[in-house]
C-alpha cells in the first residue's frame, strides 16, 4: 500500500536536531511506496535549506533520484479539489499542500500519510477508509 509523505515527516527525518528524528528516519526506512508532492518537496526544500542548509538535503535527493520516493502528479482537478476540500475543512486549516496529500491518498486508494501533523486525524478520508493511519505514531 502506498503511503503519501507529509512535508513534517521528511523534515525531521533530515534534521538531526528533530526530536522525533530517529523516529521518522526508521519508519521512511521501513517502507516502501512512499509518494510525495510536488508541493511537499517544494516545501521540504525551502523549509530545509532555510533550517538545516541544502548539504543536509543532499541523502534525501539521492534517494528521490534512486527512485526511493515516487514523485506523485498534481494536475489542475487534484488542485480543484484541494481548494474545494481546504473550504469544507476551513475550520482546520489545513493549506493547498496537506489538502493535496489527502486528495493523492485518495488517488492512490491509501490511508496512511507519514506526517507528524495530528491534524489530519479530523479529516475523512476520501476512500473506503473510516480515519488515516498516520505514520510513525500508528505503527
Amino acid at each position: 500500500m502506498s503511503i503519501i509523505c507529509d512535508t513534517s515527516a521528511l523534515l525531521s527525518a533530515i534534521n538531526t536536531e528533530e526530536e522525533e528524528h530517529a523516529t521518522c528516519t526508521a519508519a521512511l526506512a521501513q517502507h516502501a511506496g512512499l509518494v510525495i508532492s510536488p508541493l511537499v518537496l517544494a516545501e521540504l526544500d525551502y523549509l530545509a535549506v532555510k533550517r538545516v542548509g541544502s548539504r543536509a538535503l543532499q541523502p534525501f535527493y539521492d534517494d528521490l533520484a534512486e527512485g526511493v520516493y515516487e514523485v506523485g502528479v498534481v494536475t489542475g482537478a487534484i488542485i480543484t479539489a484541494a481548494r474545494n476540500l481546504e473550504t469544507g475543512y476551513a475550520q482546520l486549516r489545513i493549506g493547498l499542500t496537506d489538502a493535496v496529500n489527502i486528495i493523492l491518498a485518495h488517488d492512490y486508494n491509501t490511508d496512511q500519510i507519514m506526517t507528524l501533523d495530528g491534524h489530519y486525524r479530523a479529516v475523512k478520508p476520501l476512500t473506503r477508509h473510516s480515519a488515516f493511519r498516520l505514520l510513525p505514531t500508528d505503527d
